[in-house]
């Protein structure tokens, strides 16, 4: 009996049906469930569905300073916002920092003002 769980594949391939047919040409069972998602990146970066835990949204300009800080993945977070980590997120909001009234990054961050 043949494993189905094994993936038999090209050194690089372009695109999972090449997979699939380069299997079919030598005769072995190749899965054609698995996509180009399942293969871990090879150079390092992250992948494109990766989100940061904390976002830092900076002003308008580089000299002005930060407007709001937000969850990572807040649907009201702008083109200007950085992923940051929690240390960083916690000390904006410390040096005055508004969050953002959307996510409520202070209340996850356990954030009490006064």
């Amino acid at each position: 009996m043949q494993r189905t769980d094994l993936v038999v594949a090209p050194a690089v391939p372009a695109r999972p049906k090449d997979v699939c047919q380069a299997g079919r040409q030598r005769g072995v069972l190749v899965v054609s469930r698995l996509s180009h998602h399942a293969i871990p990146p090879q150079s390092g970066r992250r992948p494109a569905w990766w989100q940061p835990d904390w976002l830092i949204e900076q002003g308008l300009n580089r000299d002005a300073p930060p407007v709001y800080v937000h969850i990572g993945g807040c649907h009201m977070a702008g083109k200007r916002s950085k992923g940051a980590p929690r240390g960083a997120a916690m000390r904006a909001l410390t040096e005055g920092v508004a969050a953002c009234p959307h996510c409520r990054p202070d209340s996850e961050l356990g954030f009490l003002d006064g």
